[in-house]
């Protein structure tokens, strides 16, 4: 069960894994390249609302602006075409999918 952030561990997670920034979104190595890794709301409805924010207004914390409640997630969101809604996934999902621990405690303990 994934388990929400708040907003300053988001960020700090955010922070640690701009690294991911320019690998192969999927495992398959396809045309997707991960784009960014940012602070998103926790809830689907409120994540969906928000990518589809961040591909009108082209900045994340644009996206998040409206977003008021204190449970947030970290999005690893891939490259797109122009007609197309870009992949994107939870921080969690992406780094179990490639076998990179992720370790939550860290994130809970310190920030």
């Amino acid at each position: 069960m994934n388990l929400a952030f708040t907003l300053t561990q988001a960020r700090a997670i955010c922070r640690d894994f701009q690294y991911l920034v320019n690998e192969h979104f999927y495992r398959d190595y396809s045309n997707h390249i991960v784009a960014c890794v940012v602070v998103s709301p926790f809830d689907d409805i409120n994540k969906w609302m928000f990518i589809n924010n961040y591909m009108s207004v082209g900045s994340a914390a644009k996206a998040l602006s409206n977003y008021y409640v204190p449970y947030y997630d970290v999005v690893i969101i891939g490259n797109s075409k122009a007609d197309e809604a870009p992949p994107y996934c939870d921080i969690r999902t992406y780094l179990a999918n490639r076998d990179i621990k992720f370790d939550r405690e860290y994130y809970l303990s310190k920030y």
